[in-house]
């Protein structure tokens, strides 16, 4: 690396006097590129550990985030990019900042807003952003956004669905990750790439090994988002919205029975239950009816269809970067003490696969990270027969992956075991119970929480609870044998399903293989 004092002088003179991009890239020579993305990069960690010192001390650090501005540091790599196309660092430093731009993204963040003002007892603390890494606290919420919807939501603003989080993903963190692999492929073109940097106090070297493995990092991300918004899993309820998300559950209401002029006054307490999972049943009674859009994949405003192909794409190249990381990290020859990635560690990593007498047929020839890489590359690829002994009992199954990816079925729904709807008689009921009534001091105010608020009475000398509860009782759909078949009971029996290969990832499954393989893992309790 070249000396970087001269360009340390000039650059904050730069930065004061309001340069544009264009005009630092006039400033800068082609042969002082290395010593200018050098300065950005370790000025941009130093930034960054300053914004996370700065976080955590403060409550609330989301308005800070939103203020942050990092144009002068997309700059400063662009005017070394603009003299040398694939510079390593430069490119790397453009990838990161792809990540950071998520952090302050506008539809991101209005996004957490929505969440945010759900009113909830409990609700999420989303902390700053860059706790976890620049994309794994977004990624987080992202992928946690469904779960939280449906367990703790009260009151859902009229726009924040799961569609919606779908385009978001789809609109803004995979452009920001294609965007980053695009810059690392620049960088990845740079093959004596090589930089030695402070942060801190501590020296880092980055190599060309660690830069495949940052690539793989992304492109297994980038998979995991497309699988994720290939199919329509909308929650909206019968009537189109997520009002059923906001069903009060638990209602009290309270009535003074006057008293006389010997006895004080009575309150009556009448309270009532319903069980939440009566709305979530009726809402995916209503998803699951044949033509609706739920489980389906996507064809508009998108090919989901398209998305899982690519999502398979990505993970082979995923799996050929691994490779190309670690045969590049294996052929270094320096000292290693300073590398984020050192051969000894791939060492440590070999030496812990080490198959045992327990572990899977398929696991015994693992020798090497590359065995395992290649393993996967096989089942992703092309038919795989998984041949097994489990407690005596040969498995015998066909397995190919790539029909999930490359022939998608076009609708989840049509995989389900054949059931009917039950009417709503049958499997949800009301049950009272019997008045329970207790005296006390009527010189105390007694205070009811009635829902909404603490309300306090007078005089009270009796109060008499009323408890009415309604809820799931059974099941609210029948298992059937056949389309329109006979009612079969799924303690027994194992659901009958339209097409046991769940649309060729199983190609040779059938009824029986798939009871021999159910009943042997039952019998042993797992």
């Amino acid at each position: 690396m070249k000396k970087l004092i001269p360009v340390l002088i000039l650059i904050p003179l730069f930065i004061f006097l309001g340069c544009t991009e264009d005009e630092l890239v006039e400033l800068i020579p082609a042969d002082a590129a290395d010593s200018v993305a050098a300065y950005w990069f370790m000025a941009l960690s130093d930034t960054l550990m300053d914004i996370e010192a700065a976080c955590r001390d403060l409550e609330e650090p989301d308005e800070y985030i939103r203020t942050l501005d990092f144009s002068i540091f997309r700059a400063g790599f662009t005017s070394v990019t603009a003299v040398e196309a694939t510079h390593g660092l430069a490119n790397l430093g453009h990838s990161s900042l792809d990540f950071i731009e998520l952090v302050y993204s506008s539809d991101l963040w209005d996004f957490i807003d929505d969440i945010k003002a759900i009113e909830n007892d409990d609700p999420p603390r989303l902390g700053h952003p860059l706790r976890r890494g620049l994309q794994g606290r977004h990624l987080q919420i992202l992928a946690e956004t469904p779960l939280f919807m449906v367990n703790q939501v009260r009151e859902i603003p009229p726009d924040l669905t799961v569609p919606r989080t779908q385009l978001l993903v789809r609109n803004t963190i995979m452009p920001a990750l294609t965007a980053a692999i695009g810059h690392v492929d620049l960088a990845l073109d740079d093959t004596g790439f090589s930089q030695t940097f402070v942060i801190g106090e501590e020296t880092h070297e980055v190599d060309l090994g660690e830069v495949y493995c940052f690539k793989a990092m992304l492109l297994g991300l980038r998979s995991s988002m497309r699988m994720m918004v290939s199919y329509n899993f909308d929650i909206a309820g019968p009537d189109g919205t997520y009002d059923w998300l906001e069903t009060d559950h638990h209602t009290s209401e309270a009535t003074v029975v006057p008293g006389t002029a010997e006895d004080p006054d009575t309150l009556d307490i009448h309270v009532t239950e319903l069980d939440g999972g009566i709305d979530a049943a009726r809402m995916f009674l209503h998803q699951l009816t044949p033509g609706s859009e739920f489980m389906t994949l996507w064809e508009d405003p998108y090919s989901g269809a398209t998305e899982l192909g690519l999502a398979h794409d990505d993970l082979l190249a995923m799996l050929t970067t691994m490779e190309a990381g670690i045969a590049s990290i294996q052929g270094e020859g320096d000292d290693q003490d300073d590398d984020i990635i050192m051969i000894g560690d791939l060492e440590d990593l070999n030496a812990e696969i080490d198959p045992g007498e327990g572990d899977p047929d398929f696991m015994q020839d693992w020798t090497t990270i590359n065995d395992v890489i290649d393993w996967i590359e096989d089942i992703l690829q092309n038919e795989y027969n998984l041949v097994e002994t489990i407690d005596g009992v040969p498995i015998d199954v066909v397995i190919n992956l790539s029909a999930f990816f490359n022939t998608p079925v076009a609708d989840f729904k049509t995989l389900l075991p054949y059931h009917e709807t039950r009417p709503e008689e049958e499997w949800i009921e009301t049950t009272e119970e019997e008045p329970n009534m207790w005296a006390r001091n009527p010189d105390y105010p007694y205070e009811f929480w009635d829902g909404d608020e603490v309300i306090s009475y007078e005089n009270i000398g009796y109060v008499r609870r009323y408890f009415e509860r309604t809820e799931m009782s059974d099941l609210p759909v029948n298992f059937l044998d056949a389309p329109e078949g006979s009612v079969i009971n799924v303690g027994e029996v194992l659901p009958y399903f339209p097409d046991y290969t769940l649309g060729g990832i199983y190609p040779d499954m059938t009824r029986e293989l798939w009871e021999t393989i159910w009943s042997n893992f039952n019998s042993e309790g797992r």
